[in-house]
């Protein structure tokens, strides 16, 4: 129904939630009180995930045994270093990076 009411939109909190309320529809909310992080856009994703590998400034952690993070099964090889330097980086699934590399501050 808000697809098809909304078809052009392509964000929630300015368009799509305040475009339902104006219209009629019953737009309730939930006062979430834990991490969240606006993604809107290319740059907030990349600045987003980046924050993540970061000890220092990482909202949480991925390794917490008390509050785990469920993903979706994905199945791809686990990621390989061989020799390589990795600094406050992110490694996805499936990747191979060879010896003499050096990673810093990315998202792979």
């Amino acid at each position: 129904m808000l697809l098809n009411t909304f078809p052009n939109a392509n964000d929630f909190g300015n368009e799509v939630i305040p475009g339902a309320r104006d219209i009629g529809m019953k737009v309730q909310a939930y006062a979430f009180q834990g991490y969240w992080e606006d993604i809107g856009t290319v740059e907030a994703f990349y600045n987003s995930n980046l924050a993540l590998a970061d000890p220092a400034t990482a909202q949480f952690s991925f390794y917490d045994r008390d509050a785990p993070i469920y993903t979706m099964s994905r199945f791809l090889p686990p990621s390989k270093l061989m020799d390589v330097e990795c600094v406050k980086s992110i490694i996805g699934d499936g990747c191979v990076i060879k010896s003499g590399t050096s990673v810093k501050g990315s998202i792979v």
